[in-house]
């Protein structure tokens, strides 16, 4: 499941309105928010193992998932 960060809803006069608007891109970008940093600590975890010679890949220089045609770099 891939995902955007979505633009901030426009101000609007009815307020019922807006404020379902800002609640729901405000959860959004709650969402967006952890995914990212999910990503960012697990492909920090797969470096720091090529660090140490503990990671599955092995020592292949810069290849790892940025390397693989097969491997896409979004977030899902």
């Amino acid at each position: 499941m891939s995902f955007t960060h979505d633009p901030m809803p426009m101000y609007t006069h009815d307020h019922a309105a807006y404020h379902k608007q800002m609640y729901d891109w405000h959860m959004k970008m709650h969402h967006y928010h952890d995914q990212l940093k999910a990503h960012h600590l697990e492909r920090a975890k797969h470096f720091h193992g090529l660090m140490a010679g503990t990671s599955h890949h092995g020592h292949h220089g810069h290849n790892g998932h940025y390397g693989n045609p097969r491997q896409t770099n979004a977030i899902t």
